[in-house]
């Protein structure tokens, strides 16, 4: 079924561009927070095998391209300039655009002048169902509102980030929510696979002070922000 709704609001002049591969649990969800908002949406598909392609093409108006992935550096820094508008948000699909996001940016793209050329945006890490208050997580940011014209990334094989040198780079007050890990497996494999590209290919994970066997990857794993005494 073809998605289709209607807003009464007036859709922002922004691009939206999604690099994905194999997101079928997350896509939609990532879709939802931005349909009837931007006035551009593209998702830069690395040939699925999953039902991702499937469920972006009931989105209408969805722009939809399969490239061949090489890093992902290459793969939005292609994607950039086939944006129609000068403001681009890069949102992965594990991340979700929030009401509040929308408001701030509506502001940023709508100012005459030109204040900055792009803006650190922080996160609102989600662990398994748990926000993450504490253990460094929630100081998270990275580049992610860009102009178009303007900005590219470095070429790091992880962490990939804007190359902002001599840039004027500002911050949004609000964050993404981000659905990083669903379970316990599912943060080891992504921890290992990230550490092999960037050529370490030993992870350790520590558990309750207990180091997992056969993994080599330092720190424990994120404190949840239970804590009563704190909110």
């Amino acid at each position: 079924m073809t998605h289709k709704r209607r807003y009464n609001m007036k859709k922002t002049p922004i691009s939206i561009i999604f690099t994905t591969y194999n997101e079928a649990k997350n896509i939609g969800a990532a879709l939802d927070a931005v349909i009837g908002w931007a006035c551009e949406i593209m998702v830069i598909d690395s040939f699925s095998t999953d039902e991702t392609p499937d469920i972006v093409l009931r989105y209408a108006g969805v722009h939809f391209k399969q490239r061949k992935y090489v890093g992902p550096s290459d793969q939005k820094n292609w994607a950039i300039p086939q944006a129609t508008h000068e403001w681009v948000l890069l949102v992965d699909a594990d991340e979700r655009v929030t009401p509040d996001m929308r408001e701030e940016i509506d502001q940023i793209v709508a100012a005459k002048t030109l204040n900055f050329d792009g803006y650190w945006v922080g996160f609102r890490h989600f662990f398994m169902g748990q926000q993450v208050k504490y253990s460094g997580w929630q100081n998270d940011k990275t580049i992610r509102l860009i102009r178009r014209d303007i900005c590219r990334y470095n070429n790091n094989k992880v962490h990939e980030e804007i190359a902002h040198e001599h840039l004027r780079i500002g911050r949004l007050k609000n964050k993404f929510d981000h659905y990083t890990f669903k379970d316990l497996a599912h943060f080891i494999e992504k921890q290992e696979r990230s550490l092999i590209t960037s050529g370490n290919r030993k992870v350790r994970v520590t558990v309750g002070g207990k180091r997992i066997k056969g993994r080599k990857y330092g720190g424990p794993l994120p404190d949840y922000g239970t804590r009563k005494s704190q909110k």
